[in-house]
């Protein structure tokens, strides 16, 4: 009696956790100097889940991921040997045929139609709370620094809520940058994984044997 009591109780408390919202929290910072000399940096969490990243002139890149405030996972990119990468000496034809039939992968599985109606449907379960983003620039060209300004004018005038764009503009003649992004929302990861076992279990195109 015991046992079927706490198996209730964990199946009613995972029909629970399935509609309570994760936070998704995002923020990224940049910065660069006449000099040259530049400066990133990051981090997100979701849930449990946090990452952090930073890199510099100079300065190797590196990340961590965190899981309920501890540490789980770090690296510096520059630890492991750089493998250069061979070119790609394909032609445009055969990049374009790589393409084509690559989308003719996905329709023997999905119709990329459905797809796309699945997805866009699917913001239900991510609500966008505030995404901003707020720059400081300034150029040695005064007229790049006047175009500039008027196009993130224009831009923040047609964005809907919550995205907003905010700038901050130095008439002086250097060049010289400052980003700042920040995103928070509110996602429903299970039932975003139930839609998509639903969509997968109505959509999904058995391939014939031959």
């Amino acid at each position: 009696m015991i046992w079927l009591l706490v198996a209730a109780g964990l199946v009613l408390g995972f029909v629970l956790w399935s509609f309570v919202p994760w936070r998704l929290e995002l923020s990224i910072q940049g910065r660069g100097a006449p000099d040259g000399t530049w400066v990133l940096g990051g981090g997100g969490r979701f849930g449990p889940v946090a990452l952090s990243a930073a890199a510099a002139r100079g300065v190797q890149p590196r990340a961590q991921a965190h899981l309920f405030g501890r540490t789980v996972w770090q690296r510096s990119l520059g630890d492991s040997d750089k493998q250069q990468s061979e070119p790609d000496e394909r032609s445009l034809e055969e990049r374009l045929e790589s393409v084509t039939s690559g989308y003719s992968r996905l329709e023997r599985w999905f119709d990329p139609d459905a797809l796309v109606s699945f997805a866009l449907e699917e913001r239900r379960r991510v609500r966008v709370q505030l995404a901003q983003a707020h720059v400081q620039y300034s150029f040695a060209d005064v007229a790049t620094t006047g175009k500039l300004m008027a196009a993130l004018y224009v831009l923040s005038g047609v964005l809907p809520p919550p995205l907003l764009v905010t700038q901050d503009v130095s008439w002086e003649s250097e060049d010289r940058a400052a980003l700042d992004l920040s995103l928070e929302a509110r996602v429903w990861p299970l039932l975003l994984m139930f839609d998509a076992l639903w969509f997968g279990v109505r959509h999904i195109k058995l391939i014939k044997r031959r």
